[in-house]
């Protein structure tokens, strides 16, 4: 830490890599990335090491920056985010795009869909979208097969989409709005994992997944039955699905975001300041989250980075999960 900036500094040293039979040098300078990809039996796996991040003082990284001949973390790798028109969802495509990946971006918000691809295409990324309702298990598999047909592959898959339900306590809640919520937010996680880790296993080349849970799905709150029930029932997928499919060189994560900066909390608190002030400043680290900040959490668990990182629920919340 340099004295009264606020800013780590992060120093490395070279190292070997055992992979293979063979060992690999590599020298890492600051500012420069070297990427060494290798296959270890049938899953993909890849060496990584970056500097030149830069912290600003409340702590969020910035965008390092990257030479021409500089490769991304996910240079060449193929996948999708479901719910990816906007908040956090869009943030994840174009994180992964800014990794060098080439991203089919799914919605039913086809002007917000296509948007997100735009933004992609003009910072000089890869993407498509398509149209997808993923509580349609056939549109799912269809969803699946154009990544397929588009890229080549199927490396990695974000299922993000989803929504909250109407805040009421379970037993004033109805029949239909808890069974719109399982659907929406577990069954469509459901189809999402089939289609995906049949596709992998069918390539016999490993994979990486990420399902979007949330911090309700790991602590009980009031009014939220349906969606908590739901979100935990997705991390208990997720970790089944990894149990089951880590000899196939596929992991599966769960990302459990706390309060984001999304287009939906934006609207709360504007509707009641003070009472987003009092709760947001309960978190410890003093602010809601930012949806780039839950995207780089969920890039780094589909990346070569979390190599070894399976069957977790990753709660990306300031902290908060704690304090309850």
């Amino acid at each position: 830490m340099r004295p009264g900036t606020g800013l780590a500094v992060v120093g490395f040293r070279d190292f070997d890599v055992e992979a293979g039979g063979s060992s690999v040098l590599r020298t890492i300078r600051r500012s420069r990335i070297s990427v060494e990809r290798n296959r270890l039996g049938d899953s993909k796996h890849g060496h990584l090491s970056f500097s030149g991040h830069e912290l600003s003082r409340d702590g969020i990284r910035a965008w390092p920056r990257r030479k021409e001949e500089e490769v991304g973390l996910l240079d060449g790798r193929s996948g999708l985010v479901t719910g990816g028109a906007n908040g956090i969802g869009r943030a994840m495509a174009e994180s992964l795009a800014r990794e060098g990946a080439n991203v089919l971006v799914s919605d039913i918000d086809d002007d917000a869909g296509v948007e997100t691809v735009q933004r992609i295409r003009s910072a000089g990324g890869t993407a498509e979208y398509l149209h997808t309702d993923v509580t349609d298990q056939d549109a799912v598999f269809a969803m699946v097969q154009a990544v397929v047909e588009a890229f080549g592959s199927l490396d990695f898959a974000m299922n993000n989409a989803g929504g909250g339900s109407a805040g009421r306590p379970l037993h004033r809640d109805t029949k239909e709005n808890f069974e719109h919520t399982i659907r929406l937010d577990y069954m469509s996680v459901f189809y999402c994992l089939k289609a995906e880790i049949i596709q992998m296993r069918k390539q016999n080349a490993g994979g990486a997944i990420v399902n979007t849970a949330s911090t309700a799905g790991l602590s009980g709150l009031a009014g939220l039955a349906a969606y908590g029930g739901a979100k935990w029932g997705v991390i208990g997928l997720t970790q089944s699905a990894a149990v089951e499919n880590g000899r196939f060189g596929i992991r599966v994560n769960a990302l459990c975001p706390g309060s984001t900066e999304t287009e939906a909390i934006r609207g709360i608190a504007e509707m009641d300041p003070a009472g987003y002030q009092a709760r947001t400043s309960a978190i410890p680290l003093g602010r809601a989250g930012r949806p780039e900040e839950q995207a780089d959490a969920a890039v780094w668990l589909v990346s070569p980075r979390s190599s070894y990182v399976t069957g977790v629920a990753l709660p990306v919340d300031g902290g908060s999960i704690i304090r309850r």
